[in-house]
């Protein structure tokens, strides 16, 4: 029996201190201030302190012979559900006035998600490389509560079956699942990188390094070398933190065993940080105490700010005005506190019939709402007469080229929907920059076959290695095998005369390739090597070349502008409202002077002919986003299906370099 365990809960102003070292960078890192670029680690440091108070409580509870599941559950709903409940209910008519009937759509499912303690499998499920700015959803940080709430689920019952075979069989199975769970994050930052990042069971040990503090923990010797000691290895643990904060960034695979350093470092503090040591003092401040104290508030309220705010702008809000709205979640976050958090939490001021009455009916009004939002579809009613949201979806859809299943090929080989016309004489390479090419060759009437894959350019050195999403290490691997099936293909068929190359390019500029042994980051010099030798390889089968660049972008989602401005919605620029939703020629040459660089020394070295869309959208130093009403771009700087259909077919960008 653990009942002899020495144990206590009392109050430590120091883990609400903890606290505001958490929620500040995460608060920060939305706001896309760069120093915290790290700031993503609060979290993990929230999943670490809350391991700790609930092992706490719950071991408390069960050493004097008192838990009841009952009681927990009706804590938790007590601790979480009425300002959740305030946050999304508030989000809703901002939703309704500011989303496009998609978006509204995607809010819609997310509060059904929110209200299922689900969210971070809705998100999971929903975030990718045609998704839409997962950061615009106003409820995206709830898939760490929903991670909490499902650790909620499971956790209490595992510590009262276990509690009758003493404490070390108990440490024992935590720390086994501690260690399963950490080797499958670690593998999951690998290979599955999205399912890692949001997912309970790649989550798990974080919370468990809470639960294990909280099982070992005791009041430490008061001898002055014991506090000493401590002391310093609490300040080791905070060092840790604040190193993660300031150091890591979105390259780092997380979590991985990389979160060890954030999650161990809280675990000191929790263990060994006292009021009395410098690290405690610290902590103990009543700044960062009061910011504490209202921490999950300030939280919750921090992302909607700052979604309904970028689905505003088409570039990146201004720094002043992400301060100001960090300032402005703490300022409601204490009015949340004082109003909402507070009077709940108080059993004197809610009976546990009411907050059980309330949270029945406040989860089932959300699921309501986002049903009767998603099965009406958005309601485009509340849009223009004009705006038709099912064709704008399509107008700014995916453009997979002639097929989707053009996209999802492990290995090149020749699929009839891949086919356009009989007795193909081309073959457009490339990724999906490529694939919105392809409508463009369909209006020139030229026959061709389709070999792309996103993301994956035509190159036979270098695959890119983003190590995002699905676009792991073996993703890559498989990238390069593509290429050179591309070019066996090439060898063995002689009625093939010319190869259109096309990519953004920057995919080779910017992070790490794969060249067939190892993972590097090339210079500027070995990606021009790269893409010379792949023009040569192609030349010496006998093919003619030619490389279209990528339409040219702002700084700015040009479609996304263009949406909202079909649908009557505010659009905010870098220089106000954007009626016409061009941007600077200027902005466009700044924005992708690596790539165009690249592309000109290619010309240069090669002779292989360019073709530069620039030259019929950018008029007068501005570059159009719609040409005759047709729009031209859809995420980021691909085209449109209407939109390459119309270039090639108003401008003949292609045949006199078909053979």
């Amino acid at each position: 029996m653990l009942s002899s365990h020495k144990h206590t809960i009392a109050y430590r102003p120091e883990i609400d201190g903890l606290r505001a070292i958490a929620v500040i960078p995460v608060i920060l890192f939305h706001a896309d201030f760069k120093s915290f670029s790290g700031g993503f680690v609060g979290v993990d440091v929230f999943f670490v302190i809350s391991g700790f108070l609930i092992t706490s409580i719950i071991v408390k509870d069960l050493s004097q012979n008192r838990f009841s599941l009952i009681n927990f559950y009706e804590r938790r709903a007590r601790r979480i559900l009425p300002a959740l409940f305030a946050v999304s209910v508030t989000c809703i008519p901002f939703a309704w006035v500011w989303m496009t009937p998609d978006d509204l759509d995607r809010f819609g499912r997310s509060l059904i998600s929110v209200a299922t303690f689900s969210s971070n499998i809705f998100f999971w499920k929903n975030t990718g490389y045609f998704a839409p700015a997962a950061s615009e959803n106003p409820l995206l940080h709830t898939w760490s509560l929903a991670v909490e709430e499902q650790f909620y689920l499971f956790f209490p019952i595992i510590l009262w079956s276990l509690w009758r075979f003493g404490k070390r069989t108990l440490l024992v199975i935590l720390a086994a699942i501690f260690v399963a769970s950490l080797g499958m994050s670690e593998w999951g930052a690998r290979f599955h990188p999205t399912a890692n990042f949001y997912l309970f069971p790649t989550r798990a040990w974080e919370l468990m390094v809470g639960g294990l503090v909280a099982l070992t923990y005791s009041k430490r010797p008061t001898g002055n070398g014991d506090n000493r000691f401590y002391s310093l290895i609490a300040l080791v643990g905070l060092i840790l933190i604040l190193g993660a904060v300031f150091f890591f960034d979105d390259t780092v695979p997380f979590p991985s065993l990389y979160a060890l350093i954030p999650t161990l470092g809280t675990a000191l503090i929790l263990k060994y940080g006292s009021r009395s040591g410098l690290c405690g003092k610290l902590l103990s401040s009543r700044p960062l105490v009061s910011i504490g104290l209202i921490s999950y508030s300030a939280y919750l309220w921090h992302q909607p700010f700052f979604a309904f705010t970028e689905s505003l702008y088409t570039v990146a809000p201004p720094t002043w005005l992400m301060l100001l709205l960090s300032v402005l979640a703490l300022v409601i976050g204490w009015f949340s506190w004082r109003f909402i958090e507070y009077p709940f939490r108080e059993k004197k001021h809610t009976s546990p019939e009411f907050i059980w009455r309330m949270s029945g009916v406040s989860l089932l009004s959300i699921i309501l709402i986002g049903l009767a939002i998603q099965l009406s579809n958005g309601f485009p009613e509340r849009m223009p007469t004009s705006y038709v949201a099912g064709q704008w979806d399509m107008r700014l859809g995916p453009n997979y080229g002639l097929n989707k299943i053009c996209d999802y090929q492990s290995k090149f080989k020749v699929v009839s929907k891949c086919v356009s016309g009989k007795d193909p004489k081309v073959i457009l390479w490339g990724d999906s920059y490529a694939m919105a090419l392809a409508d463009g060759l369909v209006a020139s009437d030229i026959s061709f076959i389709q070999a792309t894959r996103s993301n994956c350019g035509p190159n036979m050195v270098f695959a890119p290695f983003p190590d995002k999403g699905v676009f792991n290490a073996e993703w890559t691997r498989r990238c390069l095998g593509f290429a050179r099936d591309i070019f066996k293909y090439l060898a063995e068929n002689k009625q093939i005369t010319t190869v259109v190359m096309s990519s953004p390019f920057v995919q080779y500029l910017d992070g790490e390739v794969y060249d067939g042994d190892i993972f590097l980051a090339p210079s500027f010099d070995d990606t021009l090597a790269s893409f010379v030798k792949t023009v040569d390889l192609v030349r010496s089968l006998g093919k003619h070349l030619v490389i279209i660049a990528p339409p040219p972008r702002g700084y700015g989602e040009t479609s996304k502008c263009l949406k909202r401005k079909a649908a009557g919605l505010l659009v905010i620029g870098a220089h106000g409202t954007k009626p016409n939703c061009s941007f600077t020629k200027e902005s466009y040459k700044k924005n992708q002077n690596p790539v165009i660089t690249l592309l000109k020394t290619i010309n240069a070295k090669t002779g292989v002919p360019i073709v530069w869309i620039d030259q019929f959208t950018c008029k007068e130093g501005r570059c159009r986003a719609s040409l005759d009403d047709i729009p031209l771009y859809r995420a980021g700087g691909h085209l449109t299906k209407e939109g390459s259909a119309y270039l090639f077919s108003h401008y003949s960008l292609l045949p006199m370099y078909v053979q």
